[in-house]
């Protein structure tokens, strides 16, 4: 079985372009069994030879290897601490804010980002400069994300006050998020185990996430998110993603809910400057 799953990853990384080998093994066999099951198999040499011979399997694949599960709102109670403990402190001491959410999904995440900061500013948000940059590496979620429409699934956390202000029902279960929203965000293909990471933010978000990478993709992953971080920038994680803050000059803001902020270093003593076109995106 090893060596046929090799085969398979080495295949994705050299005809398609797709390098799954920063990501954990267990959790990406166990999807490629799970996908083998729904369409009858048991041999992976098999479906191999299947993949290699169809291209619309491929991309079903690729899909199906994707996780884009998410939500408005997710775990609310950390969005209260990083709103209360970070976000509106920020806005008392900058009017250029940049945030990235690193691993959106289908862009509930930077969504909700903007949504807080239309709440905390209100009429005022016009005199700030407020960016908030999405990348997924799944291009098909990206899309979706840019069309903005979500079922009542997505929106399961959102309290009425928020969803009556800032969705807009377009039938069939299905809401629109509202274009002033949307104005802040900014959305791209991108990878974080191979392309450069972005620069000069003062929040970054990447949760759920981490969990999917091995050890080695991991370190790199948060190597990179420090280094994108001003001094005294915030990183995110889920919940459930634990790490060793001190090894990446940070300290913990709230460590039940993963936020972090970073260290002021004499190495970080001069201004980022922006990544988001010099940095090379799918």
């Amino acid at each position: 079985m090893l060596k046929d799953y090799n085969a398979l990853i080495v295949y994705l990384k050299n005809k398609v372009g797709i390098d799954l080998t920063g990501y954990r093994r267990e959790f990406v066999l166990r999807r490629i069994r799970a996908h083998m099951m729904s369409l009858g198999l048991k041999d992976l040499k098999e479906y191999t030879r299947i993949v290699v011979s169809n291209p619309k399997e491929r991309s079903r694949l690729l899909d199906y290897l994707a996780i884009n599960v998410s939500y408005f709102f997710r775990d609310p109670w950390c969005w209260q601490i990083l709103t209360n403990k970070c976000l509106s402190e920020l806005i008392l001491k900058r009017r250029n804010i940049r945030v990235w959410s690193a691993g959106c999904a289908c862009g509930e995440e930077p969504y909700t980002v903007s949504i807080i900061f239309h709440e905390l500013l209100k009429g005022r948000i016009k005199s700030y400069n407020i960016r908030i940059y999405a990348t997924d590496i799944d291009r098909n979620a990206i899309e979706k994300a840019k069309q903005g429409i979500y079922s009542s699934s997505s929106l399961i956390y959102v309290p009425q006050s928020i969803k009556s202000k800032y969705f807009r029902y377009v039938g069939k279960d299905k809401y629109k998020i509202v274009n002033s929203v949307k104005a802040l965000v900014t959305f791209k293909v991108h990878n974080l185990l191979i392309n450069l990471p972005l620069k000069g933010m003062n929040v970054i978000l990447c949760r759920y996430v981490l969990i999917y990478i091995n050890t080695k993709g991991r370190k790199k992953v948060l190597h990179n998110l420090v280094q994108a971080l001003f001094d005294n920038g915030i990183l995110m994680l889920g919940p459930s993603e634990y790490i060793s803050h001190n090894e990446y000059g940070l300290e913990p803001v709230d460590i039940r809910a993963r936020i972090y902020r970073k260290r002021i270093t004499p190495s970080d003593s001069l201004p980022h400057k922006s990544g988001w076109k010099a940095n090379t995106l799918l």
